[in-house]
């Protein structure tokens, strides 16, 4: 979709109730208004999204204008179009056929770009990390690929959210 001019990538993603935009989107666009919000949210492990606020986006799809209400975050780095949002607009994916509409009209979808990555680690002991600490913790990722196996790779964790960068 498109925000006050520029492409902005969103992902619809069902499993998440809650519109959320990261604070980054935010800072780029000053002329936006962040409202106070006493919202509380969770991510699927039940650690603690912190809410910076709450924005009300005029989104673009091609001339259409979908007003958007989201919780905005600095522990997220997309855009995430949550179940209230697909609810809110009617929207309608056939999987099938990879077509998407959103309020009744056709929606044009672009194919992820760039690699693929893991993002998912999994901690193979319980450990606590305090809290802005670092630490070496044992972990196993999912394999993208069999050339994938001998690669370095370093992990940041982020209040509830596994990145993974890989190092060449």
């Amino acid at each position: 979709m498109k925000l006050l001019g520029k492409v902005i990538p969103c992902l619809m993603d069902s499993g998440c109730e809650t519109t959320l935009v990261p604070k980054t989107l935010t800072d780029r666009f000053r002329g936006v208004k962040v409202q106070p919000a006493a919202s509380r949210v969770w991510a699927a492990n039940d650690t603690v999204i912190r809410i910076n606020g709450e924005v009300h986006f005029p989104f673009y799809i091609e001339d259409r204008c979908i007003w958007t209400t989201a919780l905005v975050s600095e522990d997220i780095e997309e855009v995430m179009l949550g179940s209230d949002w697909l609810q809110e607009h009617e929207c309608v994916w056939d999987f099938s056929s990879g077509h998407i509409s959103i309020d009744g009209r056709s929606a044009v979808t672009t194919p992820q770009r760039g690699n693929i990555t893991c993002r998912r680690v999994f901690v193979q002991e319980c450990q606590e990390i305090p809290h802005r600490t670092q630490m070496s913790v044992t972990a196993r990722r999912t394999l993208l690929s069999t050339r994938d196996v001998h690669r370095d790779v370093m992990v940041v964790l982020r209040v509830g959210f596994w990145e993974l960068w890989l190092i060449k």
